[in-house]
């Protein structure tokens, strides 16, 4: 079943991902529609699996810590299983199953002493068979 969303939906979505921090007041104001129904639509997203969290970025450089972007070469067979077990690792905050150079990505946040720790716990997982990690430098947007 395909669940459609309207113009509203989508324009709530989008001042959201603008602002983070917004309150429902502020949303409803800008949206110019009621505090009630901006947060009966939020808890439609939220039910419906379109709005996945609330997230605060972090300048992880800043305040001693280093991440990186893994890209993920996997061996098919074991791809499930070998997700399952990075998704346990506690340095890996983000894990995606993707398309292109790698078949999944995975974003990593450790203090500068233990990052390659982290990295070295993803490359002993069953089924990996390569790692490519890029640490961030500077964010840029």
């Amino acid at each position: 079943m395909v669940i459609m969303y309207d113009e509203l939906d989508i324009k709530i979505l989008r001042e959201m991902e603008k602002r983070p921090d917004f309150s429902l007041q502020e949303l409803a104001e800008i949206l110019g529609i009621s505090k009630g129904t901006v947060r009966n639509r939020i808890m439609k997203l939220k039910n419906e699996g379109i709005i996945l969290n609330y997230n605060v970025r972090i300048n992880y450089r800043a305040i001693g810590e280093e991440d990186a972007f893994i890209g993920l070469d996997i061996s098919p067979e074991e791809f499930i299983n070998s997700l399952e077990e990075i998704k346990k690792i506690p340095c890996v905050k983000e894990l995606y199953s993707t398309t292109g150079d790698h078949v999944a990505i995975a974003y990593v946040v450790d203090n500068n002493k233990s990052i390659m720790d982290c990295v070295k716990r993803i490359t002993q997982v069953k089924g990996i068979r390569k790692v490519y990690p890029a640490f961030v430098q500077d964010i840029l947007k």
